[in-house]
C-alpha cells in the first residue's frame, strides 16, 4: 500500500523504498534494479488545441513539441507549465472538422517524490526507473476487456475519488471524445450526470448508445445509474466491477484495472474490440502509457543511455582485444628476429662477397647475350598470335609457309600475310565460306581478338581509314595419306592485306 502522506520527507522515502527490497518477492528474485510506476487518479485536466493545429497529420510532431513547448499547441496559452504535465491523446473516431487530439494534464507536485526516489538508488548503486501513467486513460484503454462495437454507440463512463470521466465512441468504438466531470467538494459522485451524458450524446448523434460505468473506487454508484436512466430511457447500461474481469483473466490478486490494462495484453481472436483502429492506436503508439513525470534534462543527461552502455561494453572487449594482439605482435616480433639472426645474411662473412659478385656478373652477362639473341624473334610474337587465332587446335589445318611484309607509301602503310598450309574437305568448306567474300567478317573477328589480347592497336579493324582484304585461293593436293599429313589432302593459299591511311595514328610521317 502507498499513503503519499507518509512519504513527504527524505527518510520517510528512503524507508519506504527499503520496505520494498526487503519484500520475499524481490529478496528470492535477487533484483539488481527496481522499476515504480505511479497511476495518478487524483488530478485530470483535459484542454484543446490550438486553432492553429488542425491539420491530424501532424499529431506526431505535436505529441513530441507539447513535452517542451505546451502552450505553443495548446488553444489556452496562460496554462502553467511549471506546476503541470502535459502530454496528447488522440481521437481517432473525431469528425472530420472536429477535433483529432486533446492535452491531458496531471499535477507535477510528486516529481519531487519519484526524483528523491531515482536518487536513493543512484546513492546505494542500486538503479531505480520511475513512471507515471494518468489512471484514467488507461481505464479508457481497459475498455476491450468488457465491451463491443455498438451500432448506437458506446458511452464509458470512469467514476474516481474527485472527478468523473466520461468516454464517447461511434457505432465502431472508435474514441471521439473524452469529457471530465469534477465533482463537487465532498461527493464521490458527479451530480444530475444524466442530462449531461444525454446532452452530449445528442451532440455526437448517439441516440441511444451503450452505457458502461466503472466504478474505479468501489463506490456505490446506484444514484448514478437511475439519473442516467432517467435521462437515457432506452439506452443500455452495465456495471463493470473490476474483480469480474480480473476473474475471468485468472488474477487472484485484488490489484486496480488500469493495473492489468498496462501488464495483460488484449488478445483480438477473445476480444474483437482490441482490434479496431482506436485500441490497435493505444497498442502501437502507447498512447494511455505515456510518462508525465519524466527525468529532468539535467538528469537525464547525467545518465548514460543505452547506446553509451552499449559502447562502454564493447570498449572493453576492444580492450581485451587489443591486449591480444599487442601479444600477437611481440611474438611474432620476437619469432622475426630469432629468425633474421640464424639466417645466412646474418652471418655473412665480407672474405666470400667477391665470389659470389663475379658468379652473379657472369649470370647478368648470360641473361644479356640471349637477350640480344632473341630480341629480333619477340616483335614478332603479335603475328604468332595471328596465326594462332587462324589456326583451329583440332589439326584440320597444318601451315607450310607463312610470309608477311610491310610496305611504307604515300604516308601509309601496307601489311601483307601470305599463308599456305593443307586442310581436310570439312575444313576446306568453311574456309572458303568465310574468306571467299566481299566482306572478311571471320577475318575482321580474328583481328579484333589479337587487338584485345595482344593489347596491340595496330591491329584493330575498326578504325577509320583502315582496310581489310581477303584472298583465299586452292588447289588439289596429294590424296596420299601420309603418317605426317593424314587426311589434310587440299592445299591452299590465304593473302590478308591490311592497309592504313596516313592519317591513322601508326602511320610514317614524312613520306611523300
Amino acid at each position: 500500500s502507498l499513503d503519499l502522506r507518509k512519504l513527504v520527507s527524505p527518510e520517510q522515502q528512503q524507508a519506504f523504498i527499503q520496505d520494498i527490497l526487503k519484500h520475499d518477492l524481490i529478496r528470492s528474485a535477487k533484483a539488481k534494479s527496481l522499476g515504480v510506476i505511479l497511476y495518478l487518479a487524483d488530478e485530470f485536466s483535459l484542454a484543446g488545441l490550438g486553432l492553429e493545429h488542425s491539420d491530424p497529420e501532424t499529431l506526431p510532431d505535436l505529441k513530441e513539441q507539447i513535452l517542451f513547448d505546451p502552450k505553443d499547441v495548446l488553444e489556452d496559452k496562460t496554462v502553467s507549465v511549471e506546476t503541470h504535465a502535459w502530454r496528447l491523446f488522440p481521437y481517432r473516431g473525431g469528425n472530420a472538422n472536429g477535433e483529432f487530439a486533446t492535452a491531458v494534464a496531471v499535477s507535477s507536485r510528486l516529481h519531487v517524490l519519484l526524483e528523491s526516489i531515482r536518487d536513493y538508488g543512484n546513492e546505494n548503486n542500486f538503479p531505480i526507473r520511475t513512471c507515471a501513467l494518468s489512471a484514467p486513460l488507461c481505464a479508457v484503454a481497459s475498455l476491450p476487456w468488457c465491451a463491443s462495437a455498438n451500432p448506437q454507440g458506446t458511452i464509458a463512463i470512469f467514476n474516481y475519488a474527485k472527478f468523473t470521466i466520461l468516454a464517447f465512441f461511434n457505432s465502431t468504438c472508435d474514441l471521439m471524445m473524452l469529457r471530465q466531470v469534477s465533482h463537487a467538494q465532498g461527493a464521490s459522485l458527479p451530480r444530475n450526470l444524466g442530462p449531461s451524458v444525454l446532452s452530449a450524446a445528442a451532440s455526437f448523434e448517439l441516440e441511444n448508445p451503450e452505457i458502461y460505468i466503472f466504478p474505479m473506487t468501489g463506490v456505490n454508484v446506484e444514484g448514478e445509474v437511475l439519473s442516467l436512466q432517467t435521462a437515457m430511457k432506452h439506452s443500455t447500461m452495465m456495471v463493470v466491477e473490476a474483480a469480474d474481469i480480473l476473474s475471468s483473466r485468472g488474477v487472484t490478486v485484488a490489484i486496480p484495472l488500469e493495473v492489468m490494462t498496462t501488464t495483460h495484453a488484449f488478445d483480438p481472436d477473445v476480444y474483437p474490440l482490441a482490434g479496431n483502429a482506436t485500441f490497435e492506436e493505444f497498442k502501437e503508439h502507447a498512447w494511455p502509457f505515456q510518462d508525465f513525470l519524466t527525468l529532468s534534462q539535467e538528469e537525464f543527461s547525467s545518465h548514460p543511455s543505452a547506446k553509451a552502455m552499449l559502447l562502454l561494453r564493447l570498449s572493453r572487449a576492444l580492450k581485451v582485444t587489443a591486449a591480444l594482439i599487442l601479444v600477437g605482435v611481440i611474438v611474432y616480433t620476437g619469432l622475426d628476429v630469432s629468425k633474421k639472426i640464424v639466417s645466412e645474411a646474418w652471418h655473412f662473412k665480407k672474405e666470400i662477397s667477391q665470389g659470389q659478385l663475379a658468379d652473379l656478373q657472369q649470370k647478368v652477362n648470360e641473361y644479356q647475350r640471349w637477350d640480344k639473341l632473341l630480341i629480333d624473334r619477340s616483335k614478332g610474337w603479335v603475328c604468332m598470335e595471328l596465326l594462332s587465332e587462324f589456326v583451329p587446335q583440332d589439326g584440320s589445318i597444318k601451315l607450310s609457309n607463312v610470309n608477311h611484309q610491310v610496305v611504307a607509301a604515300q604516308g601509309g602503310i601496307t601489311k601483307t600475310w601470305t599463308i599456305s598450309g593443307l586442310t581436310n574437305e570439312s575444313r576446306y568448306q568453311q574456309l572458303d565460306q568465310d574468306y571467299n567474300t566481299m566482306e572478311p567478317k571471320a577475318m575482321k573477328e580474328i583481328f579484333r581478338k589479337v587487338a584485345k589480347s595482344t593489347g596491340n592497336s595496330a591491329y584493330s579493324p575498326d578504325l577509320a581509314g583502315r582496310n581489310l582484304h581477303v584472298k583465299f585461293s586452292s588447289k588439289p593436293g596429294s590424296r596420299r595419306r601420309t603418317e605426317q599429313n593424314g587426311e589434310l589432302s587440299l592445299a591452299f593459299t590465304l593473302s590478308i592485306t591490311q592497309s592504313y591511311s596516313g592519317q591513322d595514328p601508326i602511320a610514317l610521317t614524312g613520306i611523300q
